[in-house]
């Protein structure tokens, strides 16, 4: 390898290690406040998880999975959604204005966009809606869209590399160590 292939390398595990970091940060949180720091303004982590969302920085699988179970890659739509299942599953009606998502966003106004129209909903989310009693009859319609997450292959990262390439070279030194001894 040239050094510009081994710097190279090097940036590449510090990107790698910077979003494992990040989101090891995300899941502390979570499992601290019970929700994302989305209706903090200014919140270092909200720009984080706008570049997951947006696919500005490749996720491996595992990492994607991870990010999902916490709701990093819901759109707000979705994530508003929940939290009015949620209240309905609990309290057994729908959210008036004033009842707080756990983001902090108000899920009576939320819903009151819903039935006017002037928030979109995707067909699931208002069948989802309609299930739980929530009568949306001027709901606008919105189409389903895939996530734009960008996936790569896992890979080792350099240190791993370099443990890997030194195990086999000391493999090598004692094959010929064993086979120098054997032909005396």
């Amino acid at each position: 390898m040239t050094k510009d292939q081994i710097e190279l390398l090097a940036h590449a595990d510090d990107f790698l290690s910077r979003t494992e970091r990040n989101i090891r940060e995300l899941e502390i949180y979570y499992q601290q406040h019970g929700c994302l720091p989305l209706g903090e303004k200014n919140h270092r982590l909200t720009d984080v998880m706008g570049s997951y969302k947006s696919g500005q920085v490749p996720l491996t699988e595992v990492q994607k999975h991870r990010l999902e179970l916490i709701g990093v890659l819901l759109d707000s739509t979705e994530r508003m959604i929940r939290a009015i299942e949620a209240y309905c599953d609990r309290y057994h009606r729908a959210p008036v204005r004033g009842m707080k998502s756990p983001e902090g966003y108000d899920m009576g106004s939320a819903l009151i966009g819903y039935r006017s129209g002037k928030r979109k909903l995707t067909p699931t989310q208002k069948m989802r809606l309609e299930a739980k009693g929530i009568l949306l009859p001027n709901a606008t319609i919105k189409e389903e869209r895939p996530s734009s997450v960008r996936i790569v292959e896992e890979k080792p990262t350099l240190a791993q590399q370099i443990q890997s390439l030194k195990a086999e070279k000391e493999t090598l030194i004692g094959t010929n160590i064993e086979s120098c001894y054997k032909l005396r």
